[in-house]
């Protein structure tokens, strides 16, 4: 994929958002939204799922909310959201080149699009990952067994141990049930399971972005500490090109990021979505930023 951007999402309502007769145009290939709880981005995430995964049992595994709602417009609400092939060009036998989604309060109405290829989705929700790929939900974070499966492939165990030197960790092998970190300049082994939280989370991304073609992350900064953030961002931006990652964080972290290495930024807070494109847009426009900023300083 040589552009970062390979889908458009134009919004008009999509759940809390309501852009009041308005719309907004979003790029979807390295996308970061940040801004309030409740503001909308999830539902964005959602909407992104729906058009992309097509019909059956695997969007509806992605979209977990389907087993205690069990009705796609409850889950969305009032929406009309519309996503096009970036070039525009793509179509399917009724001559259609976007998908649409338009719910009200009872039902909704979708337009499919045949896209050129089958997308392999994944969506990470803080510790838990749900793939097109997967039958069952994956928790490397409390499930050893899971931990072990996605550790058991030699190819994807050196992409970590990589990944762990180019961020400088103290881990630096993995081989079985172990790992192998330095404590005190003296290299020791430990299972696996007692690997540091942000380290999983890490792994989990991680794997995601090896076996998918669109990897959707809710809550990115959960468990990262923001030198890990920083260096997993850097990674992802260098080594997974070909990826589109959405990225949905409440940290002006990976904003700031964003935007100095020209990935797509909105905020996001239900009457409006901005475009970010500089620290001084990010201080005029994303208030919640500045809240950030103003707690930082106490």
């Amino acid at each position: 994929m040589e552009e970062r951007n390979l889908f458009t999402l134009k919004i008009r309502s999509l759940g809390p958002i309501d852009l009041r007769g308005a719309e907004v145009l979003l790029h979807i290939g390295k996308t970061i939204l940040y801004g309030p709880n409740g503001g909308g981005k999830t539902a964005i995430i959602r909407a992104l799922i729906y058009m992309i995964a097509g019909e059956g049992g695997k969007r509806d595994r992605l979209l977990y909310e389907l087993e205690a709602i069990e009705n796609y417009a409850r889950i969305f609400g009032k929406t009309d959201t519309e996503l096009c092939i970036h070039s525009g060009k793509v179509k399917d036998s009724e001559g259609v080149d976007c998908a649409e989604l338009k719910c009200d309060e009872l039902t909704c109405r979708a337009k499919e699009v045949v896209w050129p290829k089958r997308y392999e989705l994944a969506r990470i929700a803080g510790d838990v990952f749900y793939s097109t790929r997967e039958a069952q939900k994956i928790d490397i974070i409390h499930n050893q067994g899971d931990l072990k499966n996605v550790l058991s492939e030699p190819l994807f165990i050196e992409r970590v141990e990589e990944f762990l030197y180019y961020h400088g960790s103290k881990i630096t092998r993995f081989h079985g049930d172990y790992f192998k970190e330095l404590v005190n300049g003296e290299s020791r082994w430990a299972p696996i399971i007692a690997l540091p939280y942000g380290i999983k989370k890490a792994i989990l991304i991680l794997y995601a972005l090896e076996n998918h073609d669109i990897v959707l992350i809710e809550g990115f900064e959960a468990g990262l500490h923001l030198d890990l953030m920083r260096g997993l961002l850097d990674y992802v931006d260098d080594i997974y090109r070909d990826r589109i990652v959405v990225i949905e964080t409440h940290s002006g972290l990976p904003i700031r990021w964003g935007i100095d290495r020209g990935w797509s930024v909105y905020y996001v807070d239900r009457s409006a979505i901005e475009v970010l494109r500089s620290r001084e847009e990010l201080l005029q426009k994303a208030t919640l930023f500045k809240r950030e900023v103003e707690a930082l300083s106490l």
